[in-house]
């Protein structure tokens, strides 16, 4: 499912239904995806979902958006506020995955000398 991130989208504007080009790269959001959908990414992009998920604004009135870009967001199903349910289920339906998932530990700097003692040894 492509975001809509670098798209411009025309939506119209309240009464007068003039036009108004809404910019989704300088808004912060993230796309709604479906669970079997989350199950196919690779850790590292759910990771990323995870960290973009958290980045987000707590509450609209916190934000310095236009009725057109909230209304541009709200009809396109992205997930831009941190105080709804959609950004709450899709931080739980995140993190369910990522807790199916193995970790496997980071080398860390013990790792790294017994790497290169062993190289030095040769």
């Amino acid at each position: 499912m492509p975001g809509p991130r670098g798209l411009i989208w025309r939506i119209p504007i309240c009464p007068s239904l003039r036009m108004m080009a809404v910019d989704f790269s300088s808004l912060r959001t993230v796309p709604a995806m479906p669970a079997e959908e989350l199950q196919r990414l690779p850790t590292r992009a759910l990771l990323a979902r995870l960290r973009d998920l958290r980045r987000l604004q707590e509450v609209p009135a916190a934000s310095d958006w236009s009725e057109a870009e909230h209304a541009a967001v709200a009809a396109a199903g992205l997930i831009a506020f941190k105080a709804t349910p959609i950004w709450r289920q899709a931080f739980a339906e995140t993190k369910a995955v990522l807790d199916g998932r193995d970790h496997v530990e980071r080398g860390g700097k013990d790792v790294r000398r017994r790497v290169q003692q062993a190289k030095q040894q040769r």
